[in-house]
């Protein structure tokens, strides 16, 4: 049971990276490097990482995508969603993300994109904060307190934009306004 624990550890390092070294991946789960190296062999023989130079860094490999592509098609949400989301972004000319909350981050499970040349560039399968961004906002206001407190009791509300609320109080006050209005507006 370690084992894969530790090996979808290693999997984990993969959240917003594309290439990572042992190394790298050794520090990121505290796992020695030798491990890691067997671990790394392994998930390769398996098809879900793969080597690209003599360096030996890694890559996801294509049996997460296929397993990713199960997921999303098990997962009713995301389809009954994104026509929905395509009417949306056509009446309004705005991009559209559908997220749900993950442990204590979004996860945007479905995206539609505005025709717009200029984007606002969220991928599918990103994970993000669920203090900032109105997609984040709306969540966490109507969520139960518990989990809204966990978020904001964290010493961890960073500055990612001149506009982040990075005072707890007056996020919640926030979040109070938004969960009375039903929306939130957000620039910047």
């Amino acid at each position: 049971m370690e084992s894969v624990l530790k090996a979808w550890g290693v999997l984990d390092c993969f959240q917003g990276e594309l290439l990572l070294s042992l190394k790298k991946m050794s520090e990121l789960t505290g796992i020695n490097k030798s491990r890691i190296n067997r671990l790394c062999g392994s998930l390769s023989s398996m098809g879900y990482l793969g080597y690209v130079s003599e360096a030996q860094n890694c890559r996801l490999g294509f049996k997460g995508l296929s397993s990713g592509k199960a997921y999303e098609q098990s997962y009713n949400l995301t389809s009954l969603c994104r026509p929905i989301m395509r009417i949306l972004a056509d009446q309004t000319s705005k991009s559209g993300s559908l997220f749900v909350v993950d442990n204590l981050q979004r996860l945007c499970l479905a995206r539609d994109e505005e025709t717009f040349s200029i984007r606002y560039n969220t991928l599918e399968g990103k994970r993000m904060v669920l203090y900032a961004g109105a997609g984040g906002k709306v969540l966490l206001a109507f969520r139960p307190k518990e989990l809204r407190w966990k978020v904001l009791s964290k010493d961890h509300l960073q500055k990612l934009t001149p506009a982040t609320i990075q005072n707890p109080k007056r996020l919640e006050k926030e979040l109070e306004t938004v969960g009375r209005q039903g929306y939130v507006s957000n620039y910047g």
